[in-house]
């Protein structure tokens, strides 16, 4: 796809997830969906250095721009409480319709964190919902957030969407990852620490396979969730068929959609 001169909407679970594409960003131009506002029990929001962002880059805020902390969303998967998600779900798929958006970007689904995996469902339905309720098909995409940002399987290589940053642009994307928020600044340098400068000048937008099952073995944050109860930070674990599977089927039934057309 020659994503340069399609209409583009990104959907992401925390704000600084934007940085992992930020010269597509710069290219595309897209309207941005942010579900949380990224604050923490020991950071503030990271609204708006995204806001920020944005401006900077040409690209536009959507109609959900950090509409819940991570704690409420949290809270939410543990309650098996769908109905905020079913409203923001219809909202988004509305929002690609009217904006005429022809692919989607997003959080990919990895197993590491609760917000991030609802993210994908989200989008997930949303997509669905267009070409159920319109017929109008919408590319899906997503990226990685944990592992080097230039992998990308074998078998994706010839429709995944592929994004070389030069000299200037890799400079613009490190100094943008830099200036972004100083709570911020210590995830950028671990991640050059770990994996060097030389993969950040690649952004793989990977095609999604709707149809998968996200979760064949346990996801990590079932691990992390558990390792936090046992120190006593957490009091409950959630765990994707307590308490993810649920939510999900309760966010397909009230929109109408086959669960093979999301899962």
């Amino acid at each position: 796809m020659d994503f340069r001169h399609q209409k583009a909407a990104m959907f992401v679970a925390h704000p600084g997830h934007v940085l992992r594409a930020f010269h597509w960003m710069e290219i595309a131009k897209p309207v941005v969906f942010v579900m949380t506002d990224g604050s923490g029990p020991d950071q503030p929001a990271r609204l708006p250095s995204t806001t920020t962002l944005l401006d900077k880059v040409g690209a536009r805020q959507g109609a959900i721009y950090g509409r819940w902390t991570d704690a409420q969303v949290y809270e939410a998967i543990l309650n098996r409480d769908g109905g905020r998600f079913v409203a923001a779900t219809r909202e988004f798929a509305d929002a690609l319709v009217a904006e005429e958006v022809d692919y989607v970007v997003g959080d990919a689904a990895e197993g590491y964190q609760c917000t991030h995996e609802l993210c994908r469902y989200v989008v997930n339905s949303a997509i669905a919902l267009v070409e159920k309720e319109t017929g109008r098909r919408i590319a899906n995409y997503g990226f990685l957030l944990f592992g080097p940002p230039d992998a990308c399987p074998e078998e994706l290589r010839d429709r995944a969407i592929r994004v070389d940053l030069g000299a200037a642009a890799m400079d613009r994307k490190i100094a943008a990852a830099e200036s972004y928020s100083p709570d911020f600044t210590h995830e950028v340098t671990q991640q050059v620490e770990k994996y060097g400068r030389e993969p950040f000048k690649v952004e793989y937008l990977l095609p999604v396979d709707a149809d998968r099952d996200y979760n064949v073995t346990k996801p990590l944050y079932e691990v992390y969730g558990e390792l936090q109860v046992i120190s006593g930070k957490y009091k409950n674990v959630i765990r994707y068929s307590d308490h993810f599977e649920p939510l999900v089927d309760e966010l397909r039934a009230r929109l109408g959609l086959c669960p093979a057309a999301v899962e």
